[in-house]
């Protein structure tokens, strides 16, 4: 008899999380801040299931040199839709504004990548990621850099979920009036 409630509540477990993870992702636009060697603006759009584009503008406050990422992301959701990891390619573009005249200050850019993990709750987005960056420019002496950094993000567009709340059922049920069927 025990062993027939093990089973039971193994199966229910695994059918609910295989219906909690149908899509990654619980929004389709997010802008926000992230937090890492600089501050930088960061925006999301979802462009198909499991995949966004996103773009991270750092505004050069600490480093006086502003750096643009953009990123191809895939998200993998974790039990549900609304924490996933994900890792990603892009490029990046980082410009000397002319701030600091030193002869290591040189416009690079080059490949980019990220890795991490996001959280969604309600309209807040929370990721921290590990963004690593390759230098091509001849002229810079550092040709790999990596930063990590944590983002706060607003959900502007939000996805419409595929599982009806347990308010829609009971609506559906006790006040929609039903159709008749016509014979």
């Amino acid at each position: 008899m025990r062993s027939n409630l093990n089973n039971i509540i193994v199966v229910g477990l695994f059918l609910l999380i295989s219906v909690l993870t149908i899509d990654a992702q619980s929004y389709n636009s997010i802008l926000g801040v992230r937090f890492g060697d600089d501050i930088a603006i960061s925006a999301a759009q979802r462009v198909s299931n499991h995949t966004t584009v996103q773009l991270n503008h750092e505004v050069g406050f600490r480093n006086a040199s502003p750096q643009t990422s953009a990123y191809f992301i895939k998200h993998t959701p974790i039990l549900t839709r609304r924490l996933n990891v994900f890792a990603g390619v892009g490029a990046f573009v980082k410009l000397n504004n002319g701030i600091n005249d030193a002869p290591t200050m040189v416009n690079t850019y080059g490949p980019s990548g990220t890795l991490g993990a996001e959280f969604t709750i309600g309209r807040l987005n929370f990721a921290a990621d590990w963004s690593p960056t390759l230098n091509i420019n001849k002229d810079d002496p550092s040709k790999f850099n990596a930063s990590t950094g944590i983002s706060l993000r607003y959900v502007i567009i939000k996805r419409k979920s595929k599982i009806k709340s347990w308010r829609e059922k009971m609506s559906d049920k006790y006040f929609k009036k039903k159709k008749k069927s016509k014979k």
